[in-house]
Parts: structure tokens; sequence; C-alpha cells
């Protein structure tokens, strides 16, 4: 089963991987946090059942940028920008790689101000209900008779 925090653990390797010395804040920001660094935040999580075994899961992560920000505490919003466009580009390809699984992404910017920039993400994925062992007895034996009349 893939859980929120492994989709979270995979984002924070990526932003880690392209922005090296970046902090890289999960759900909570602290109050004299660095700049430059990201916030990823778990937005809404849902699942669907599809049948008795799968569910469908959607998981919404909110991914903040921030920059350095001058004396009015004003960013240079074109250097935001760049940002923003550089992380979206990291999900370009529609999945990522978790654990065993490429998960469907989808990436949206949601807004740019002079503080920061946020990026809507949202994987979609299919998983097991629960990781008990079906013990459903398997079939033995089938006899199939291919010879026509």
């Amino acid at each position: 089963m893939v859980t929120s925090n492994d989709i979270i653990t995979k984002i924070n390797q990526l932003i880690a991987a392209n922005f090296a010395g970046n902090p890289v804040y999960i759900n909570l920001c602290p109050k004299d946090f660095s700049r430059p660094s990201f916030l990823i935040e778990c937005a809404k999580m849902s699942r669907q059942p599809v049948s008795r075994t799968t569910v469908s899961v959607t998981v919404d992560f909110m991914l903040t940028c921030f920059i350095a920000v001058d004396n009015y505490y004003h960013t240079d919003t074109a250097a935001l920008l760049t940002v923003q466009n550089t992380v979206m580009d990291l999900f370009r390809k529609g999945y990522i790689n978790v654990g065993d699984r490429a998960i469907k992404v989808k990436a949206d910017s949601e807004e740019i101000n002079f503080e920061c920039s946020r990026i809507s993400l949202k994987f979609e994925y299919f998983d097991d209900r629960s990781d008990a062992e079906d013990t459903t007895l398997l079939m033995g034996e089938v006899t199939t008779n291919t010879n026509l009349l």
C-alpha cells in the first residue's frame, strides 16, 4: 500500500535533489523559517471503492515555494516564477515513482504573490483495501473442449 507519507517523502526527495541546501518543511512551517525554502502540506485525501479488494485514492498536496524577500517583505516575482516553473517541471512526465509504483500526478499553479508561490499537486492511484492476504481458494484444474462439431 502507498501512504500519503510515502508520497511526501518522494516529493521531498525531488525538491532536495533539485534545490540542494534549501530546507523543505512538511505540514508545518516554523515562525522564523529560512528562505529560500519549500513547504509541503497534505491538503486532502479521499478513497473510493472500486471493487471488493481495490480502492481509488486521490491525494492533494499544496507545495509552497519561498524565496528571499527585500526590506518590504517582497520577492523578485520573476525569480519566484522561475522557481515555480522548475518545480512544476519535476512533475512534467505525469507520474512519480513511489516504491515499486508509478503514481499519476497533476501539477497546477495556484497562485503567485509578493511573498511566495503555491503549486497544487494531485495524485491518483489504485490501491489494495487492506494488507491482508487473499485466502480465496484458487482454481485447481480447468478442462476445456476445443473440438468443433
